[in-house]
């Protein structure tokens, strides 16, 4: 009879209920306290949430006193629960105000505010103004602290002047309107402007002349709706539409705008629904006098990156951060990439495995960054390993920055981290769980003789341990947007498989079970071999940081003793050799490996091949890549006349990353690593500086509009394409030690026209956009007449200077162009030396290029 996996509840229940009297050595006490968790685990399942808590108090002798203290102290700004049913006007946008607040919300905000108790509570009452408003040196005006503030106190709090839907405000229908896009942007921003003249126009008098006081960087939008893009605060998750529609709200104050921007912001700004109000806290002790700051940026983000973010509010940051930027981005730098802590099982280790914390913290104090949730995140962490390291002198210190840092981000603060006997009572509580389970992996080593491991996880996922969270987790997944999957699916909580287009089994009580329940594996395996869609099985892959599943799959009397069981990575082994072994495994067993996307990223070399029988010496087989497949008629997009190769047909752009289609509105990208760019790239160089041309990104981009025109089929036959809007925002620089990949992307019209972007990026670092345009499709005709109408004149004015009717024309040859006369603004390489000679008319305005030389090989663009 065929051996079946149980679920790991049953496993449980099997193993408590044979569990023999412990040895000698372990003792009476690990009896009674084995015997006593055999019973909580076999009596779990029939209890309530409340009896498993109060179970659980008894095991570990914490009073319900001591729970109500351990409990973190309620949040006097929580708007309670609000459980939304779906209604036909949940998106129609209305008028709301409060107070001297102008808002335009949707139906279902609406109706989400009004069910907030006591709505809108009180903002809290400063007496004196705790700061002022004054001219700074350089920019204008800002706000300065009167007084001292400790970290966490508050600094103001304010209701907004208007809050207002996040991006253009608009009903203009971008997707369906015949409109010319430079006519639909105009329209777009007009309209935003309208809708939100409606909002201003119920705004008192004095709340109008402080907005028209603030700075308006975005002209181009009209006067109202590009101060409110300047000045706006986003709202994220602090006032958001939650239903399927979601949006994202904005808000704009008078005094808080007032605040000015650094990379170390010294407050913590956050909107309270409750009391509909943004508040400003201290994120660090301020000074009286000291200027208060902001921020709009992604502050670990490096300087250039947030430079980028706030050109278009024309700002440029002098702060300390900004201006020592090779200081201070590394720093920023090992923040973002923090290593994890684990809690040891043995004290024995000391305290070493704490310092990776402790560094992250001294980084974020160096940088004056605690404003981000991180660094309460990094006390936490500091906080809970000093418990239980039972060192409390060191847990008070970081528990009481801790309880200022979450108060400051309006987090729930715990009384434990700055209450000694609190602390204490948790200190017993963690360390009572540690020794039972030392004492039950004891036990099962040397009374039962099974293999155990002790998971490094934080919470006891896929069991009860989970029904505290249960309650909050199953309203969050309520909100939850379901899609059906495109591929069949095998579900852990059900145990079968979900077939592609099916979305009936994925509910709020899905999410659940998926969090609490034990995970039906074996069942879920059983189900996919059994299934005739899947009767021949080649290979299992694992994808994962380290095999966990494929062990399982050997044992299983469904799979096949012959099938391939390969994973994608291993703990401590080399990833590049675990993935090529992988690899190597599935093309000996026939199955297909497309290795262009293997190597895409892999730097190449040529090689010899043998030249005589038998010689040792190993090389690779150039891979000669296929055309690409057309795109299917679920994406919509139409088969070209001929099969078409970019690698072949233009030499700038390597591969498709992206076919354009209907389903990803005919937008194609490329991709061509810069090591193919090189010789091009290093030819051309500005002061010092191997600096890519700005041909090359008109090359790059027309190369890609033709390609995407015959990939789409487009009729557009007797034209050909003008760029036009060309924006030139980071040059390209070719450095060898830094493999990037240049990526070019095309969203083109069915008329020809459309807009391109020329990136680049490299492993662990962001993408750089460094060109960006519109192209329109010309007809030829018309441009032949246009340069035929011209032609007489330069043709006319080109041999005047060439027959020296000029008198004093100058003659310059290959060698004094490019190597005397552009070598003092750039140097090219031998490559580029395209001119034989050109003739300079007397008054140095005109010129005639007499001779050009020729090559039958792609030249560089000039």
């Amino acid at each position: 009879m065929a051996h079946r996996f149980v679920n790991a509840t049953k496993a449980n229940w099997r193993f408590f209920s044979t569990l023999k009297s412990p040895a000698r050595e372990t003792g009476l006490e690990l009896d009674r306290q084995l015997e006593e968790l055999t019973s909580v685990i076999n009596a779990v399942a029939s209890m309530t949430p409340e009896e498993v808590r109060k179970k659980m108090v008894d095991m570990f002798g914490v009073t319900k006193d001591d729970m109500k203290a351990l409990a973190p102290r309620p949040d006097e700004n929580d708007p309670g629960k609000f459980e939304h049913e779906p209604r036909p006007d949940d998106d129609v946008r209305i008028h709301i105000q409060d107070g001297d607040s102008q808002c335009l919300l949707t139906n279902y905000l609406k109706r989400r505010l009004e069910h907030i108790p006591e709505f809108p509570r009180p903002v809290k009452m400063m007496g004196d103004k705790a700061y002022r408003i004054s001219p700074t040196l350089h920019r204008g005006l800002g706000m300065f602290a009167v007084r001292q503030f400790k970290t966490g106190d508050l600094v103001t709090d304010e209701r907004p002047l208007m809050v207002f839907p996040v991006g253009p405000l608009t009903d203009f229908d971008l997707t369906t309107a015949k409109v010319p896009g430079e006519n639909r942007i105009r329209l777009t921003l007009k309209s935003s402007d309208d809708i939100l003249s409606s909002i201003f126009e119920r705004v008192s008098e004095e709340s109008r002349d402080a907005f028209m006081g603030l700075q308006n960087s975005h002209l181009q939008n009209g006067t109202l709706f590009g101060t409110a893009r300047t000045n706006e605060y986003g709202l994220e998750d602090d006032l958001k539409d939650e239903t399927e529609n979601i949006k994202l709200f904005s808000t704009l104050s008078s005094d808080n705008k007032m605040t000015e921007l650094v990379c170390s912001p010294n407050i913590r700004r956050r909107f309270h629904v409750s009391t509909f109000s943004m508040q400003l806290r201290a994120a660090r002790d301020i000074k009286e006098g000291e200027e208060i700051f902001t921020t709009y940026t992604d502050i670990l983000e490096p300087a250039a990156v947030r430079a980028e973010g706030l050109v278009s509010y024309q700002i440029t940051c002098t702060c300390r951060a900004c201006l020592g930027l090779n200081k201070s981005d590394p720093i920023r730098a090992a923040v973002r990439k923090r290593p994890a802590i684990f809690v040891p099982i043995q004290k024995d280790f000391g305290e070493s495995w704490i310092e990776p914390a402790l560094e992250t913290l001294s980084r974020i104090e160096q940088e004056e960054l605690q404003d981000l949730q991180l660094y309460g995140r990094t006390l936490h962490q500091v906080f809970n390993a000093y418990v239980h390291m039972n060192n409390e002198e060191k847990a008070l210190e970081f528990g009481k920055r801790l309880w200022a840092a979450k108060l400051t981000v309006g987090e729930d603060r715990d009384e434990r981290f700055r209450n000694v006997e609190l602390m204490k009572k948790s200190s017993q509580k963690l360390l009572k769980t540690s020794l039972l389970d030392l004492k039950l992996k004891a036990h099962l080593d040397k009374a039962v003789h099974c293999k155990s491991v002790r998971l490094k996880v934080p919470s006891g996922y896929h069991s009860f341990a989970m029904q505290p969270l249960l309650e909050e987790f199953g309203a969050l997944s309520k909100r939850i947007t379901v899609h059906a999957p495109k591929i069949p699916i095998i579900s852990n909580p059900l145990g079968r498989v979900i077939r592609e287009g099916d979305k009936s089994a994925f509910n709020a009580e899905y999410y659940l079970s998926h969090c609490a329940d034990p995970v039906q594996f074996e069942s879920g395996i059983s189900a996919l071999i059994d299934d005739a869609s899947f009767t021949d099985i080649a290979a299992w892959i694992e994808l994962g940081p380290h095999p966990t599943t494929l062990p399982m799959l050997t044992v299983h009397p469904g799979v096949s003793k012959e099938v391939l069981l390969v994973s994608s990575l291993k703990k401590r082994q080399d990833d590049g050799l675990t993935l090529l072994s992988s690899l190597s495994q599935l093309y000996t067993s026939n199955v297909p490996v497309r290795w262009r996307d293997v190597f895409v990223d892999v730097s190449a070399a040529c090689v010899s091949l043998p030249s005589y029988p038998w010689q040792k010496s190993k090389f690779w087989v150039a891979w000669k890549e296929g055309a690409p497949a057309p795109a299917s008629s679920t994406e919509g997009s139409t088969a070209p006349t001929k099969p078409f190769n970019p690698v072949n047909d233009f030499g700038m752009l390597q591969s498709w990353a992206q076919f354009p289609s209907a389903a990803n509105s005919q937008v194609a990208i490329f991709e061509t690593p810069i090591s193919l760019l090189k010789t091009s790239i290093t030819g051309h160089i500005v002061g010092d500086v191997p600096l890519c041309p700005a041909s090359f990104y008109h090359e790059l981009a027309l190369a890609g509009i033709e390609a995407s025109k015959a990939h789409l089929s487009l009729p557009l036959q007797g034209s050909h394409s003008a760029l036009f809007n060309i924006d030139y925002v980071k040059p390209l620089v070719y450095s060898k030690d830094v493999a990037h990949v240049v990526k070019t992307t095309i969203a083109i019209n069915i008329d020809g026209s459309g807009t391109f972007t020329v990136e680049s990026y490299a492993d662990q670092e962001p993408e750089s956009v460094h060109c960006s345009g519109q192209f329109r499709p010309l007809l030829a005709v018309d441009t032949t007449t246009k340069f035929n109408r011209m032609a007489p004149v330069v043709s006319q004015r080109t041999a005047a200077i060439s027959a020296g009717e000029d008198g004093e024309a100058e003659v310059i040859t290959t060698r004094t162009a490019y190597e005397i006369i552009f070598t003092r603004v750039v140097g090219y390489a031998k490559e580029y030396h395209m001119m034989k000679n050109v003739t300079i008319s007397k008054n140095g305005m005109e010129g005639s290029p007499a001779t050009f030389w020729l090559s039958l090989r792609p030249s560089p663009a000039c």
